[in-house]
C-alpha cells in the first residue's frame, strides 16, 4: 500500500489518503484528486507496468484500470506519456491515439518504428524538447 503523504499537489497541501481508487491495488478507496497530475501519472503508470509486466496480451493490458485512469487525464498526461515513452519505451500508443485522436504512422509500423513517429510527433507538438 502507498500512501501519498509524500507526494506534492498543486496546492502545496499534503493529503494523508491514500493513492488509488477502489479498483486499484494500492488503495483502500480513496480518492487521488488531492494530488498533482505528475504523482498520478507515475502511481498509475507504476501500477499499470506492475500488473501487466507478464501479460503477452496487449488488448488485456491497455483495458488495465490505471492505464485508462491515464486516459481519462486526457491532455494532462500526455506531457508524462511522451516522457515516458521516450525514456523507458512501452505500449503508450493505444493512449497516445486515444487522447491527440491522431493516427502516427501505420499498423505496418513496428514498435521501434511506432516509437520513433511519435517522439517526433510529441516534439512538434510541444509535448518533448526538441
Amino acid at each position: 500500500m502507498v500512501a501519498n503523504a509524500d507526494l506534492p499537489t498543486s496546492s502545496g497541501y499534503t493529503s494523508p489518503v491514500k493513492a488509488f481508487e477502489s479498483d486499484c491495488d494500492l488503495n483502500e478507496g480513496q480518492s487521488v484528486s488531492a494530488i498533482s497530475d505528475s504523482a498520478r501519472f507515475r502511481l498509475l503508470a507504476e501500477d499499470w507496468r506492475r500488473n501487466t509486466r507478464y501479460r503477452s496480451d496487449i488488448t488485456r493490458a491497455i483495458l488495465h484500470p490505471s492505464y485508462v485512469r491515464i486516459i481519462k487525464m486526457r491532455e494532462a498526461a500526455l506531457p508524462f506519456i511522451f516522457r515516458e515513452l521516450e525514456e523507458h519505451g512501452g505500449h503508450w500508443y493505444w493512449a497516445l491515439q486515444a487522447i491527440t485522436e491522431q493516427t502516427v504512422g501505420d499498423s505496418s509500423d513496428n514498435l521501434t518504428t511506432a516509437r520513433a513517429k511519435w517522439l517526433e510527433w510529441g516534439r512538434a507538438n510541444g509535448y518533448l524538447r526538441a
